[in-house]
């Protein structure tokens, strides 16, 4: 019955067609029945006969029919009012789906608590192909009342025991659950514990679906790849972890012996999803020879520009370059890829040529696009169309981009019209930064000279007013006050006391680079730490405990810049750090002891 109603998916009124396709099949298989059992009389159609009568009589087969024959949602209601069973609810919830309808407007508060049960009795009798349709329509129809807990651990049952178990069907169960739990998260407890039994069972199941994948007898397929990999990494994550890197690896050689048969876009969807689970060192140069060597750039038919910026993004990311995964004859035929899209003059999303930028910086001065100033301004002059239409995300990657590569200082293109209209856009969305899109986004036009007044007014009130999540992450806090500092703009005794605060707890889990960087920082905008004594010891131990940690990575030079960041804050150093100094004690006219510190000429880069 699921397959009559699926029939009516390009229809704009789902209910009516549907009804149609399930109506025309009722009478055809009807007769097909009266015909077989009145001429042969076999065993067989007998028994098939027994069990429609059966059902009819449980009124379960009649609520199911009278469902798909439902041309109106008040039919639909009507025909709900029967017994109905999982399969029932099931072709319920699917007609709403194919509506673009919640359960509740069609059906009712009343059939919501009946499916719900229903599901919850049938679920163990459901097929994995059935419980991922469930899940899907569930979702669309925004069905929350959904018995989740039961329907994963039949799922997972079904994925470890089901006789003859196909791709499409376990893609189709890891995409549907994915997606419904996208939107809703996962509650700890029960359903928490059922969700980590089906992510195990599809972990393990996944791989050995497509173990004997042939291209050439199954070119379609590809693309079922492609979403189990992407999907079986978002099941994991939900569950707080990532699938096995055994796992990936084999679903990525799978990829790469059939590589010749997916597109170039397939090959970046799987490229992307290894990189976003962090298991990039499961590409060997094998491996990505196998996939590299079956893109053409040279076709007739030219690479999407998407393609080709997803690419160099994936590169980028897994420092292919330096790492001799990608040859640099298939960079560098890339990168006259883009640049022929760039100067011709056809449409490119600007999110495209933003994350197109991005990938190059990446990609290092080995990259032939690094240096290239012929990309940069073409790159620049097709962005600045499109500034107004791009998200907080993409303008955090120009300005990456820029600071890394430093464009040709010569273009005033770049240097005036384009970096004043990249600040006039993030000036306009600033509110919506996160602290990790504004941290890095602040110290790239901090460094860029680019910065205006009118932006660190806007910046200074974002992070006074989340300094805590900012110092979440140390870098972010750190980021932000090298650029207050860096500007030499002052942001405030209330917002830097805060600041402050705020990086002292965060020492702990700081860098070496990220300690002295905000230690200097504080000193330059002038900053003395509270000396109420109980105050002064929690900062000076949580201080002295978090260099000490990584005291022996700094340099001579960087522990005098330490020494007399500490100083200049009034936190007094630790004689460890000062013998690595190497200063000597001095008594001042009160007797009091005190080390002596030059102060360091160094920029507050």
């Amino acid at each position: 019955m699921l397959a009559r109603a699926r029939r009516a998916s390009n229809s704009t009124d789902a209910c009516a067609v549907a009804a149609r396709v399930a109506s025309h099949r009722h009478v055809s298989t009807s007769a097909s029945s009266n015909d077989a059992s009145g001429s042969s009389g076999s065993v067989l159609d007998a028994l098939l006969e027994r069990k429609r009568r059966e059902r009819a009589m449980s009124g379960h087969g009649d609520a199911r029919e009278a469902i798909a024959r439902a041309r109106s949602a008040a039919e639909l209601r009507t025909a709900a009012e029967g017994k109905v069973d999982g399969r029932a609810a099931a072709l319920a919830l699917e007609r709403c789906a194919k509506a673009k309808s919640s359960v509740r407007s069609v059906m009712g508060e009343g059939f919501v608590e009946v499916a719900s049960e229903a599901l919850r009795r049938d679920a163990r009798r459901m097929s994995v192909h059935a419980v991922g349709g469930v899940f899907h329509d569930a979702d669309v129809a925004r069905f929350d009342a959904l018995p989740s807990g039961e329907l994963l651990r039949a799922a997972a049952e079904r994925l470890e025991s089901e006789r003859g178990l196909v791709a499409a069907d376990a893609v189709r169960v890891i995409w549907g659950v994915a997606n419904f739990y996208k939107r809703r998260g996962v509650d700890s407890g029960e359903v928490e514990d059922a969700m980590r039994a089906f992510v195990r069972a599809a972990t393990e199941a996944t791989p050995r679906v497509f173990d004997s994948w042939d291209a050439k007898r199954d070119p379609r397929r590809a693309s079922t790849l492609c979403r189990a990999l992407k999907h079986l990494i978002e099941i994991n994550r939900m569950v707080g972890q990532t699938p096995p890197a055994a796992t990936i690896e084999s679903l990525v050689r799978v990829g790469a012996r059939n590589a010749g048969s997916m597109s170039p876009a397939q090959v970046s969807f799987i490229l992307h999803d290894v990189v976003s689970a962090g298991a990039m060192e499961v590409l060997s140069e094998s491996l990505m020879e196998a996939f590299t060597s079956s893109i053409d750039v040279d076709s007739d038919a030219p690479l999407e520009f998407s393609t080709v910026s997803a690419l160099l993004w994936c590169y980028g990311k897994m420092d292919a370059s330096r790492r001799g995964l990608v040859s640099q004859t298939h960079l560098e035929n890339l990168h006259y890829a883009t640049m022929a899209e760039l100067e011709r003059d056809g449409d490119l999303l600007p999110r495209d040529i933003a994350l197109n930028l991005y990938a190059t910086a990446r990609l290092g001065e080995a990259h032939i696009g690094f240096k290239d100033a012929a990309y940069h301004n073409a790159a620049a002059r097709r962005l600045l169309e499109g500034l107004d239409g791009l998200n907080k995300q993409a303008l955090c990657m120009i300005c990456w981009s820029l600071n890394v590569m430093r464009p040709n200082e010569d273009d005033a293109f770049i240097w005036s019209t384009f970096l004043q209209a990249v600040v006039e856009a993030v000036k306009r969305s600033v509110h919506d930064f996160s602290p990790h899109e504004l941290a890095p986004t602040m110290h790239a036009l901090t460094s860029l000279h680019a910065a205006s007044a009118k932006l660190l007014e806007l910046a200074r009130d974002q992070f006074s007013a989340d300094v805590y999540e900012y110092a979440a992450n140390p870098q972010n806090i750190v980021l932000m006050l090298w650029s207050f500092a860096a500007a030499e703009y002052d942001v405030g005794d209330v917002a830097l006391k805060n600041a402050a605060r705020a990086f002292v707890d965060a020492s702990e889990s700081a860098s070496a680079q990220e300690l002295k960087t905000a230690l200097q920082s504080l000193a330059r905008l002038h900053y003395v730490f509270d000396q109420d004594t109980v105050a002064l010891e929690h900062a000076r131990m949580a201080l002295e405990k978090a260099i000490d940690r990584v005291l022996d990575e700094y340099s001579q030079g960087e522990c005098e810049i330490l020494a007399w960041s500490l100083l200049a804050t009034q936190v007094p150093a630790s004689e460890r750090l000062l013998e690595r100094v190497g200063v000597a004690p001095v008594a001042n006219d009160a007797g009091d002891v005190e080390y002596i510190v030059n102060d360091p000429n160094v920029d507050a880069h």
